[in-house]
């Protein structure tokens, strides 16, 4: 969102006083020179997996490039998600130009598509009618989305608490899946453009694989680079609506429904920085949320610290030793990385998942 557009959401609200002191501590300035310099240090890194690719293409040694390769594509899709914003530079133009290469011709994402998703996302946040982000889909997000879901959604209703980590292996797929199926929607002129872009990227992957390994391998770390890219977007998208409130459509949108599953959630600085390293930090405070009432969780949420250190140098070993096993990578990467994201969790988040139901969705 554009500062020119918080500033005209902010007239006459109780939003302005919180605009005015974020302006006066220049948290909305500008940072193009730290764009340059991120964007720049990011397409060499991908350039040299690439390189490293070709190196390695001969050996299962070239899995390990995989996940790298994810983390660097989820930095290339904040780097789309910024320029949509408009972060990077006041010029339309030129945001459109540098998100169509990150989104479309880097990614394979439709720019136009999520421009269109986005906005209508910050638009209405959390809105179950009006948010896309939290319509009921693959998932649901309140008692009156799981009412009637029967057949395989009402199975996927019913653990979906269980489910979450294997589902985000395929959010980076789905999204290239929207992107091609919004195509048709596009004015012409967007819909050549975007297409040709998609079509680059998908014809650039496949060359680039096929060349550079044989056939299973390419499919493989492919596979492995898509599933570990959609755990990265999940998890950065998810705490995006945890702990905010959720107009409830059926009460004329004035009644509030808290989602407090996840009210202790806490961000981590490591994360926030990466994900926003041209940022300010995060001055927004979250909805609702009971300062004084979190205190302890606060504290408790800080001494998962060590079980989390723990559980991610057992995803780097076993990355490390995925050429011992040879024929069965992708199914260690596909059981190992949810069993490592539920690690991450601590015991009260643990014992939440265990006992959330069909009946405790949306509480």
């Amino acid at each position: 969102m554009s500062q020119a557009t918080l500033e005209k959401r902010a007239t006459g609200s109780e939003f302005t006083p919180l605009l005015r002191t974020v302006k006066g501590q220049g948290l909305l300035e500008r940072r193009t020179g730290c764009y340059a310099v991120g964007i720049t240090a990011n397409l060499l890194a991908l350039a040299a997996v690439a390189t490293g690719m070709a190196v390695l293409g001969g050996s299962w040694w070239v899995l390990l490039l995989a996940p790298v390769l994810a983390v660097l594509s989820a930095r290339t899709a904040f780097v789309g998600h910024d320029a949509g914003h408009l972060q990077i530079t006041a010029d339309r133009r030129r945001s459109r130009v540098i998100q169509l290469i990150h989104a479309n011709l880097l990614l394979g994402m439709s720019a136009y598509w999520w421009n269109d998703k986005h906005n209508r996302h910050h638009a209405h946040p959390n809105h179950t009618e009006k948010d896309p982000d939290v319509a009921a889909d693959m998932l649901v997000f309140t008692q009156r989305q799981a009412r009637g879901r029967a057949g395989f959604r009402g199975m996927l209703t019913r653990h979906q608490a269980w489910l979450f980590f294997p589902l985000t292996l395929l959010e980076a797929l789905a999204l290239k899946v929207y992107g091609f199926q919004n195509l048709r929607r596009l004015p012409a002129r967007e819909r050549v453009v975007e297409g040709l872009l998609l079509a680059a990227h998908a014809a650039g992957s496949l060359t680039l694989l096929l060349t550079t390994m044989p056939l299973g391998r390419g499919v493989v770390f492919g596979l492995l680079h898509q599933m570990l890219l959609g755990l990265h977007l999940g998890m950065a998208f998810a705490p995006n609506h945890k702990g905010m409130e959720m107009p409830d459509e059926a009460a004329g949108g004035e009644r509030w429904r808290p989602d407090s599953w996840t009210r202790t959630a806490r961000p981590s600085p490591i994360c926030t920085r990466w994900a926003s390293p041209c940022g300010r930090g995060n001055p927004w405070p979250g909805p609702g949320v009971d300062r004084a009432g979190t205190a302890a969780a606060v504290k408790e949420a800080s001494e998962m610290s060590k079980s989390a250190k723990v559980a991610t140098g057992g995803v780097v070993v076993g990355v490390a030793l995925i050429w011992v096993i040879g024929f069965w990578p992708a199914l260690l990467v596909m059981i190992g990385v949810p069993v490592a994201a539920y690690l991450l969790l601590d015991s009260s988040q643990r014992r939440r998942l265990r006992r959330v139901t069909r009946k405790e969705i949306g509480r």
